[in-house]
């Protein structure tokens, strides 16, 4: 009997697949084929794939293998096995076993996970997850794989590396798998080996990774997961709510012929290397800083190893050692090397003979600056098992701040601060600023009270404080507290109150980001399947909905009859509204929005008096949840016209995520997972519109830690660059696709500021505002324009100091007696006698002022007095300027919203040449031309940023393809070549007259290009 087959009890379902062999038998593992296959009763793994099957498959390809069950993994070691195969779904392991995993791993024994990752009791709440001890993530809650159809496009590169391809791939096409996502924590690296298509913009999924091992106690060893759970919903396994669903065990099912191959391509990847390498320097430094390169080299082998080893940077050698011999299982590092870092990016690789055993790349800033800032930093939902925090969590920190992170956002679960009515426990805060203070990093103590079973913050909230839960339109108890229930608000405010008391002066605090309600959907609760229609009908809900008609809206008893259709005796009688009376259900959810914000200003409130020092600029403080939206642009705005918005009454100003008590103001990406495409597109919005900070999702959120550092580079080197102040503005709907003006907008070659409803302040210092073609989003959509009569008029003042507002014939529509009327624009600014035709074909031929040439599409005859810029080809006018002050009102008879308008629909991902639109005609109208850069009307965001003298060009490719073009930039100081900060490639310029330089540029698909400009 060998050692690892000693104390093995085999499982039923694998005996019966090797041939006779029992317990008392000996199973011959001849090297390399060295593997064990964990088998215990007492555990349960996928039923559609379990070690049974792997034991065929072994035995079909004529590979030596042994189960191990439980007690036999306290002496799996490396003279034992190779590989450790964990098919694994439910049971728990003791301390032991767990660590024995990890030892055999450490000593450079491969892992693959067939399932989940090992966790204690339920796999939710993620706090039961043992994923950190790997070095690894589990996503918070399940992804789909296949969120489009069809999705799934092929192997990623590695994958076809590591798998050279797929048997069956047809079963994979335009079918939706229930998937994990895992990923490592730097140093480590996770290969995705799925590509797919997705609507939340991921290209590649985490569901079947290669994990490489970096410096530290995994070095050198490998890891591969193939993870499905079955898809069982998170808020069943907590017990939140049972909702209704279908076992998916996705690809781990023998339903599907090609997973054996799957499974053969990673275990022979995972064949532990003879010579493993790792490089450590500092991911992210300054230019002029000396760096020591660490060199180690591990023999994972069975055998001496001898070989030269080198260590090039960027192809030329700096370092060598002709002749290292390693004995079998021993590691060596290497003499340091000196390296004085320059600007740029660098690759350094690390080669044994003519094999490359590890390689880095290296991000060095121009210069030092930005450390007070505080501009760039992680966000972590990371939930400790018991009340203290780990090594694992110390050592997570130290890689983000070598990677560029300046702060952590660390999410405080509520049930652990105050795991009793009243009781409060301060282990785990005391802890995270206990170790902040080791690693270097300032932290923001985050706290986010959302729905039980959300996945957030770690379970939601705690199960005591549902004693006044909301109810849903059937009266059934919902697992959120009603916002409005005073037991709910009298112990969160107390809370809140406890928690800023006790730390209002600790040094490594920055601020407290505390949420309120779901506050960054506050239109819904999400607890029933994700139903965003489903609201609180308690009668917590329905009283303050009343007295906010009554009181904020004053809205007397008629008024609120003419908005349901029907008369009440009192607001008592007046109830929430349901999501199929549209207008009612517009207002309930201006009101919901409403209630979240006093709710959020009664938490600063008490931050204010309790600890002023620690309060956020913009309230909450982790600014906007998607900051690569266009709704970024909005709050941008509001922070360059801060001061004047003071003048106004905060009920009209204020906004969510926006600033506050001050300019800053950030944001984060919406996706947290590793690949996702917006953490480029969100980088770029936040350099791109200078926002104060830039949160990303940590890497146990998923995000690769070459990511952090990449990003770290750009967001260090671009923090405080401005870009020149627009003289256009658009007021719309803030959305992504469509002919809305807020899409063509920010891709033309102008600056732009795009605004919304919330934004108050002197509009003259723009010469064209645009307001939407409607006065609200379509359906039950928000109001687009503001429903106080104080903004008109502001806005008349602005035109009669020089501005000229655009009017589309749906804008700020006058409403009959059955209607409330909720905009004022036709009335304040003398409009409501402009009258309109019919809605028809027209042909519109462009006078040299705009362009020449003709456009046919719908639109409306504009019938008012003033001077006609445009019209059909009948002489009928489609735009009419009507004076007044110094500005004007352009009326025009079309809209934007439509296929068949003037102006068709543009798609992002579609099109890389903007058509010529009719506002850019209107801009050369104008005199609003292109002054520092000229793409020729390349449909892409670009800006030109300036800072300490350096000046940057940026443009982001949302096409699904490689985006080439030739581009002219005008520059203050003569340069020769771009430094791309993302890639690192060097692009040729050719100088031209007045300070313009030309050059072509490449951007990869869903990329940004950061272009620094060098003499």
């Amino acid at each position: 009997m060998t050692d690892l087959d000693a104390g093995c009890l085999l499982c039923n379902g694998y005996a019966d697949v090797i041939a006779g062999a029992s317990p008392s038998q000996e199973v011959d593992m001849p090297s390399p084929e060295r593997i064990a296959v964990f088998a215990d009763p007492a555990f349960q793994a996928m039923p559609e794939y379990h070690a049974g099957d792997v034991g065929a498959l072994l035995d079909r390809e004529g590979l030596a293998h042994a189960a191990v069950d439980h007690d036999g993994l306290l002496r799996l070691t490396r003279d034992a096995a190779d590989i450790l195969v964990l098919p694994y779904l439910d049971g728990e392991f003791s301390p032991a076993a767990l660590e024995a995993m990890l030892a055999f791993h450490a000593a450079g024994g491969s892992l693959l996970v067939l399932g989940d990752l090992p966790h204690q009791g339920r796999w939710y709440p993620l706090r039961n997850s043992h994923a950190s001890r790997f070095g690894l993530t589990r996503c918070y809650d399940d992804s789909s794989i296949s969120a489009d159809q069809p999705a799934f496009q092929g192997l990623t590169a590695k994958g076809e590396e590591i798998l050279g391809g797929l048997d069956d791939a047809g079963f994979l096409v335009g079918r939706r798998f229930t998937a994990l996502r895992v990923t490592a924590l730097p140093p480590d690296r996770a290969w995705p080996l799925l590509r797919i298509e997705s609507c939340s913009h991921a290209d590649a999924s985490s569901a079947v990774v290669a994990v490489e091992r970096g410096p530290g106690r995994f070095l050198g060893a490998r890891l591969a997961v193939i993870g499905f759970n079955g898809g069982e919903p998170r808020e069943n396994v907590d017990g939140a709510y049972q909702r209704e669903w279908t076992r998916d065990p996705g690809l781990l099912t023998r339903a599907w012929s090609g997973l054996g191959r799957m499974v053969l391509g990673l275990l022979r990847w995972l064949e532990p290397r003879r010579l493993a390498g790792g490089i450590e320097a500092a991911p992210l430094a300054v230019a002029g800083e000396d760096d020591r390169i660490r060199v180690t080299l591990r023999n994972l082998g069975n055998s001496a190893v001898e070989a030269p080893i080198r260590l090039l940077l960027d192809g030329r050698e700096i370092a060598g050692w002709p002749r290292l011999r390693l004995a079998p299982g021993r590691t060596r590092t290497l003499p340091a090397v000196r390296l004085r870092r320059r600007f740029g990016v660098s690759r350094l690789d690390l080669r044994c003979g003519e094999d490359e055993a590890a390689s880095a790349i290296l991000r060095t800033l121009s210069a030092r600056g930005g450390e007070d800032a505080r501009g760039f930093g992680f966000s972590t939902y990371w939930s400790f098992q018991t009340p203290e925090v780990t090594a694992e969590f110390a050592s997570f920190c130290r890689e983000m701040r070598r990677r560029g992170c300046q702060y952590a956002r660390v999410n405080l679960p509520w049930e652990d601060v105050e795991p009793e009515p009243g009781r409060y426990d301060w282990r785990i805060p005391d802890g995270l600023l206990r170790t902040a203070a080791a690693e270097g990093l300032d932290l923001q103590f985050w706290m986010f009270p959302t729905t039980r079973g959300s996945g957030l913050g770690d379970g939601g909230v705690p199960w005591w404080s549902l004693r006044e839960p909301a109810l849903d339109r059937d009266g059934r108890a919902g697992f959120f507290p009603s916002i409005w229930s005073p037991f709910y608000r009298s112990h969160y405010f107390a809370m809140v109150e406890a928690l800023a008391t006790r730390y209002a002066n600790h040094r490594r605090l920055l601020n407290f980001v505390i949420d309120f309600g779901n506050s960054d959907f506050p239109y819904g609760y999400n607890y029933y399947g994700g139903d965003n229609t489903i609201f609180d009908h308690s009668p917590h809900e329905r009283a303050a909905f009343a007295r906010w008609l009554r009181d904020e809206q004053g809205w007397d008893l008629p008024t609120v009859g003419t908005l349901y259709g029907r008369a009440f005796a009192s607001y008592d009688e007046v109830p929430v509204p349901v999501p199929e009376l549209i207008e009612p259900f517009r207002v309930y959810r201006q009101f919901r929005t409403w209630s979240v914000d006093q709710g959020i200003q009664q938490v600063h409130a008490i931050v204010r008096r309790c600890a002023p020092g620690k309060l956020p600029g913009d309230l909450p403080g982790h600014g906007l949840g998607s900051i690569a939206d266009s709704s970024t642009y909005h709050v941008e705005a509001k922070a360059k016209h801060w001061l004047e918005e003071r003048k106004f009454e905060p009920r009209r100003v204020y906004l969510h995520n926006a600033p506050t008590h001050g300019r800053r103001w950030g944001g984060e990406a919406w996706q947290v997972g590793g690949s996702f495409r917006q953490m480029d597109d969100a980088l770029f919005a936040s350099v791109r519109l200078n926002a104060s900070y830039f949160t990303i999702a940590g890497p146990d959120l998923g995000l690769a830690g070459d990511e952090v550092a990449r990003m770290g580079f750009i967001r260090r080197e671009l923090m405080g660059a401005t870009r020149a102040a627009p003289e256009l503005a658009v007021l719309d709907r803030l959305a992504w696709k469509g002919g809305t003006l807020s899409n063509i907008a920010p891709r033309l070659d102008l600056p732009v500021d795009l605004l919304s409803a919330r934004c108050r302040y002197d509009f003259s210092c723009y010469r064209l505002l645009t307001l939407p073609d409607a006065d609200h989003d379509a359906g039950g959509g928000a109001q687009l324009l503001p429903d106080d009569e104080g903004w008109y008029w502001l806005l008349r003042e602005a035109v009669e100091k020089g501005l000229s507002i655009l009017v589309f014939p749906g804008t700020g529509e006058i409403v009959g007696p059955d209607r409330v009327q909720r905009t004022y624009l036709r009335q304040v600014l003398g409009l409501a006698g402009v009258g309109y035709g019919a809605r028809r074909m027209r042909t519109i031929a462009f006078p040299r002022s705009f362009g020449g040439g003709s456009r046919r599409g719908m639109a409306r005859e504009v019938r008012a007095d003033g001077e006609t810029l445009l019209a059909d080809a009948r002489g009928r006018p489609v735009l009419v300027r009507r004076p007044l002050g110094r500005g004007a009102v352009l009326l025009a008879g079309w809209d934007v919203n439509r296929d068949d308008a003037l102006d068709a629909a543009v798609h992002f991902e579609d099109e890389d040449r903007l058509p010529d639109h009719t506002l850019l005609r209107l801009c050369r109208h104008l005199g609003i031309r292109p002054r520092d850069y000229d793409t020729g009307g390349l449909f892409a965001w670009k800006e030109l940023l300036r800072k300490d003298g350096r000046e940057y060009f940026l443009v982001f490719n949302h096409l699904r393809r490689t985006m080439r073009a030739p581009v002219r930039v005008r520059l203050a100081r003569p340069a020769r070549t771009a430094l791309d900060l993302s890639t690192g490639r060097r692009f040729p310029l050719c100088r031209g007259r007045d300070g313009w330089h030309s050059l072509g540029i490449e951007a990869a698909p869903w990329s940004g290009v950061y272009l620094a400009f060098e003499s």
